[in-house]
């Protein structure tokens, strides 16, 4: 009997250890930045404007493991100046679950390696074998790579890696344009795709129905993002004169219109 009590123990404190951890970017992921813009990249760093449904989502995401009895703790890990935003204001104002936040410091080494340390870190402090890894970020820079070097230099058996497509490339817009895209990461050009991600079965009926609403009105996706696939357009076609660069943003917001049309609701 002592024996059984001491396995069911032993059992129950494995499970008790059981937990979730997000680690998430936050410009470009869940606040409008614009980072594919080198003359706006300030700008837009000063500019706090949330994804209009990433709260609700990181919420319902907050509040459905909360339910199931599991742990979930949140990170936001940002290659921002920590000198020019102030990351606890903006997750208090838009109502993301709190969580600890790192931004880049003048002293901190190149984005990627700022970003790998700086998680690995953050999970060899609070990772325990069983835990999930749910990875956010954007392609604008490094998050991709990084998710994935962290998830196989850790051996991270429960990893899930979710990527906002703000660069364009590793979304099917159109033929000849080319996707890049790194295994096992789940990319997702709006809301509607991130959605569909096995990881986010839980979503209520009411966020997706106002994600659902959004993408009928054509205002899922930032306006920034169609200039940044006009300027691909003009790099691919080597523009050199206006007339070249007016056939880009048609091209450009020929495609933007095809992608609303992609969803039949």
């Amino acid at each position: 009997m002592k024996n059984l009590l001491l396995i069911t123990a032993l059992l129950w404190s494995c499970l008790s250890f059981s937990k979730v951890i997000v680690v998430s970017d936050i410009d470009d992921t869940i606040k409008e930045t614009n980072t594919m813009s080198p003359t706006g990249k300030i700008y837009y760093f000063l500019r706090n404007k949330p994804f209009k449904h990433m709260s609700a989502i990181y919420r319902e995401l907050d509040s459905f493991y909360k339910t199931s009895g599991e742990d979930i703790e949140f990170f936001y890990v940002s290659a921002a100046p920590d000198f020019i935003f102030n990351q606890q204001k903006f997750l208090r104002k838009y109502r993301f679950p709190m969580g600890k936040t790192f931004l880049k410091k003048i002293s901190s080494p190149e984005t990627y390696a700022y970003k790998y340390l700086t998680i690995k870190q953050i999970l060899e402090a609070n990772y325990n074998e069983g835990d999930t890894v749910i990875f956010l970020g954007d392609n604008s820079e490094h998050d991709p790579a990084v998710y994935v070097d962290i998830t196989n230099n850790l051996n991270l058996e429960n990893a899930e890696i979710l990527v906002r497509d703000v660069s364009t490339q590793a979304t099917n817009l159109a033929s000849g344009l080319g996707i890049k895209r790194l295994p096992g990461v789940q990319y997702f050009f709006s809301e509607m795709e991130l959605a569909e991600a096995p990881v986010m079965h839980f979503l209520s009926n009411k966020t997706l129905g106002s994600i659902a609403k959004d993408y009928k009105a054509k205002s899922l996706v930032p306006s920034f993002t169609l200039k940044t696939l006009e300027t691909r357009l003009e790099k691919k076609l080597n523009c050199k004169d206006r007339s070249c660069k007016r056939y880009a943003e048609k091209k450009a917001k020929k495609i933007f219109g095809n992608y609303y049309l992609k969803y039949s609701l």
